[in-house]
């Protein structure tokens, strides 16, 4: 409902100020509306749609063992994909090939290794992520890997995923971005090839 009263004040005082005309206050109040019942009201909706957005999250992003505290969890994960264009795409992939996200504080992975995919899915450490930020950024740069979709791992893929990783902190990367992360890779990867 307060979407709802919002929106159409908007359309209301959008109307008036396309045609030059004065707003006019009593209609844009409920007649026995006070400000505590909007108060109620509004955090009543904050909390219904805080619950679709944690439904939504938890169907996407399974976190083992089920968060606790300040820890990654699912919703938050969601948010921090939903700031930069990089990571609404990986959530749109993930959503439209129905891939699995498995974020794990249990299971351990070469030292260092933020995630991997293994038969079209997802899995993140979250004991080397330590952070919504850096496991979102491991999620776009994994989903990078499903998307480049070759059989054998290159320098060239890595960089890739590298570069997709970086658009989450800066959408337009500059020639000297591309660069180091060239270096970066040859240097995590010599045993690839270009």
């Amino acid at each position: 409902k307060a979407a709802l009263l919002q929106k159409q004040n908007k359309a209301y005082n959008d109307f008036c100020e396309d045609n030059g005309l004065k707003r006019l206050q009593d209609r844009l109040h409920v007649s026995g509306w006070n400000r505590s019942q909007a108060s109620a009201a509004s955090a009543a909706a904050r909390k219904k749609q805080n619950t679709r957005k944690e439904a939504r999250a938890s169907e996407i992003f399974t976190v083992i063992p089920p968060p606790k505290g300040d820890a990654i969890q699912p919703r938050r994960v969601y948010n921090e994909l939903g700031k930069s264009k990089i990571g609404k795409e990986t959530l749109d992939f993930i959503k439209n090939n129905s891939v699995p996200v498995e974020i794990n504080y249990t299971s351990e992975y070469e030292p260092g290794v933020r995630g991997t995919t293994y038969g079209g899915a997802i899995y993140v450490s979250a004991q080397v992520t330590k952070s919504v930020k850096t496991t979102a950024k491991t999620i776009i740069h994994e989903t990078a890997h499903l998307q480049f979709s070759t059989e054998v791992n290159s320098q060239h893929e890595e960089a890739y995923c590298f570069a997709q990783e970086a658009k989450h902190d800066k959408a337009q990367l500059t020639y000297s971005d591309l660069r180091n992360i060239i270096k970066q890779v040859k240097q995590l990867y010599p045993e690839l090839k270009w």
